[in-house]
């Protein structure tokens, strides 16, 4: 599977098989899929369909427990420093980032393929583990609250906002090419 076809069953799954109020893609802290429980509760899925990704991903959660620096992508490091508690609060939210965007669990979306290298790599940590199939998710670790606060109503709001946008600009595109296909099918039948 590609990890579009990964990140579409997630997303199917959320909406369609839990009943969840939201599933939205690139939103808080550029995460592949985020959930969004009836609750309140968000859970991040990030995709992984290369051994090589994943791999240097739990490179980093491992340097990140063990408080050690890392040389690989900032964004993913400070991403999990935040998220696994060892990034002092005030920092966060100086730079701008809400604790409350910090999901309440994290899981890693893996194929078959890579199962096996998602479940090692996440012994002794909070984060759980998908694993997606073209017909199925199913959990196979379960991830641990990273916290027990629900999304904020401003949050809420912005993720509405994120999904507004994104359909108005689809159903922008729709109406473009129905024109496209109209105007072509008259002028096949003009000729």
């Amino acid at each position: 599977m590609t990890s579009q076809e990964v990140k579409n069953r997630v997303l199917y799954n959320f909406l369609f098989e839990k009943g969840w109020a939201g599933g939205f893609t690139e939103s808080f802290w550029n995460s592949d899929v985020l959930g969004l429980t009836k609750q309140l509760f968000t859970v991040e899925a990030e995709v992984k369909v290369n051994k090589g990704d994943l791999q240097g991903e739990i490179d980093i959660i491992r340097k990140t427990l063990a408080g050690q620096k890392t040389s690989k992508s900032w964004s993913k490091t400070f991403k999990h420093q935040c998220f696994l508690g060892k990034r002092n609060l005030q920092n966060r939210v100086a730079m701008n980032l809400p604790v409350s965007q910090i999901p309440n669990q994290y899981y890693f979306a893996v194929t078959d393929e890579l199962a096996q290298v998602a479940l090692i790599g996440t012994v002794n940590t909070p984060y759980g583990v998908l694993l997606v199939t073209p017909f199925n998710v199913s959990v196979i670790k379960k991830a641990v609250l990273l916290h027990k606060n629900p999304l904020p109503t401003q949050d809420v709001l912005g993720l509405m906002r994120k999904v507004s946008i994104e359909n108005y600009y689809v159903y922008e595109k729709l109406v473009k090419a129905r024109r496209e296909l109209i105007k072509y099918e008259t002028n096949s039948h003009t000729t």
